[in-house]
């Protein structure tokens, strides 16, 4: 496949097996080291490798204009799609020569192909909320642990902990300026980010001393 490299936007530090930009307690972008193709450390740039669309467009078959009923069948990677909003499996809307929205016939409620109207189905993310457990006040040290899809996060924390994917330590985001820097044996300080990577027992010991919140997943 063609490919090109391009600057990942933003700052990245390097952990296990890429390399990571925390956007907020809640959201990390990760990019696997095999997808990237230079860090600078001292900077946090990081470059990768992405795929040259306008190569891989050009490339395509032209599109067939549906001009009757039937289906019309083509592979995305290798033609363009037939013009009309029908497609097999969904709808779809076409941006531009390079972007196009993707509508599965699971997730549409109707559609009225005179105007290309079309109507779907999405979660009500204000029952979902109503619907979650109350946030608890963390009072006292400890771990406050919560699973996002059914509970509001914990509020007073000290700091927002991940495990690692591995499991063999945490990192650990500070949740308000006035923190004291943690030192000690286990503790390693990312100078770049701000943040921290505490061994198992690190953590242990600093579940006694601060309030720390965790998220944890259905899966």
């Amino acid at each position: 496949m063609a490919a090109v490299e391009r600057k990942i936007p933003g700052t990245f530090s390097k952990v296990p097996g890429g390399y990571e930009q925390r956007i907020d307690e809640s959201t990390t972008i990760f990019v696997p080291d095999m997808c990237a193709s230079s860090f600078i450390p001292e900077t946090g740039e990081l470059h990768g490798y992405a795929p040259d669309y306008d190569a891989l467009e050009a490339a395509k078959s032209p599109a067939i204009h549906a001009d009757r009923p039937g289906e019309y069948s083509y592979c995305y990677e290798m033609d363009h799609a037939p013009t009309g909003s029908k497609v097999p499996g969904g709808y779809e809307q076409r941006i531009d020569e390079s972007t196009t929205i993707f509508v599965p016939d699971m997730c549409a409620s109707s559609f009225i192909p005179e105007t290309g109207e079309l109507h779907g189905y999405a979660p009500d993310y204000d029952a979902l909320e109503a619907a979650k457990s109350p946030a608890i006040h963390a009072d006292r040290p400890g771990e406050y642990s919560y699973c996002y899809e059914m509970d509001h996060a914990p509020t007073g924390c000290d700091f927002s902990a991940d495990l690692a994917y591995y499991g063999n330590h945490y990192f650990l985001y500070p949740l308000r300026d006035d923190l004291p820097r943690l030192r000690g044996r286990g503790i390693t300080y990312n100078e770049s980010n701000g943040t921290y990577k505490v061994t198992l027992r690190a953590y242990a010991k600093l579940k006694e001393q601060y309030k720390i919140k965790r998220e944890t997943y259905l899966d």
